[in-house]
């Protein structure tokens, strides 16, 4: 049975953490925002090239914002369901497992 005590404890702790939470996400917007800027002061025009570039800044906020710990990654690539159905190409994922990376690419499935 949890003593009064226990149960406070743990709603601080509760409150830490969405506390921390809530201030790493704020330090992330705050890199994007300014990561985004120095993108467009490149000045590049090549639509696909800006979008490998905030594909890049995506990744690179999220590769940030995830613990090592968790066992995920960030890929691009296809998502393929447990019958071998394929989905359309996605510039960026967060996933879980080893995949398997496509030959002669940077695509994973």
């Amino acid at each position: 049975m949890r003593t009064p005590r226990t149960s406070v404890a743990r709603q601080q702790r509760t409150i830490i953490v969405r506390i921390m939470i809530a201030k790493i996400a704020d330090l992330l917007n705050e890199l994007r925002i300014a990561e985004a800027e120095r993108i467009d002061q490149e000045q590049i025009r090549h639509t696909t090239t800006i979008g490998d570039m905030y594909e890049g800044l995506t990744a690179s906020v999220l590769e940030r914002a995830i613990p090592q710990e968790a066992d995920l990654r960030i890929v691009s690539g296809f998502a393929e369901t447990s019958s071998g159905v394929m989905s359309g190409q996605t510039d960026c994922m967060l996933v879980s497992g080893s995949g398997r990376q496509l030959p002669y690419s940077k695509a994973s499935v």
